[in-house]
């Protein structure tokens, strides 16, 4: 669970092999984008080990109608909610990674608000930074989650907090983050 917290393990369905009896019953989030992202935790909660082989034998076919082909969109904030409903699972089951996660998803909303402000309208990027700042605020670090971070990360997130836009905005200058 840590490693795809961290996304050392990609948080996408079609480059893993699953049992049956393991994820028969997880069901995929109608309509929503991400929907790897709403699911994958669930099932990495449930497993019991997890096997990496470093063998490319699938040749992955993007349509064109794919979110991932797309501009950046509204429907893209599926994956910060997917994020939150993770937050939420893990606080409740798996507290002790509860710190990671939140890092994870701070970061993630830096990210999305940086591509915010470079592809949507006016009034998206207002509501989708609007949105974004919110779960900064709401999902604020403790004290003691500073403790293990670099110097770097703990300045980015206490800048978010004190000014979210504006943070993106330097970020998106300094070319981090994307």
């Amino acid at each position: 669970m840590s490693a795809l917290i961290d996304e050392r393990i990609h948080n996408v369905v079609w480059n893993k092999l699953y049992k049956r009896s393991l994820i028969e019953t997880i069901a995929f989030e109608k309509d929503k984008c991400h929907e790897d992202d709403f699911w994958s935790y669930l099932v990495f909660a449930r497993s019991k080990k997890y096997i990496e082989i470093h063998y490319i034998g699938y040749n992955y076919f993007q349509r064109e109608t794919s979110i991932m082909g797309e501009k950046y969109s509204l429907k893209r904030l599926d994956g910060v909610e997917a994020k939150i409903c993770r937050q939420l699972f893990l606080e409740e089951r798996f507290p002790e990674l509860a710190s990671q996660a939140k890092r994870n998803l701070l970061f993630y909303c830096l990210w999305h608000g940086q591509l915010a402000i470079t592809n949507l309208n006016i009034n998206e990027k207002k509501y989708t930074l609007r949105y974004l700042k919110k779960i900064v605020r709401d999902n604020k670090m403790k004290k003691e989650d500073f403790k293990d971070l670099k110097l770097s990360h703990k300045v980015w997130l206490l800048m978010a907090y004190y000014s979210f836009e504006f943070t993106c905005q330097l970020r998106k200058k300094l070319h981090i983050g994307l």
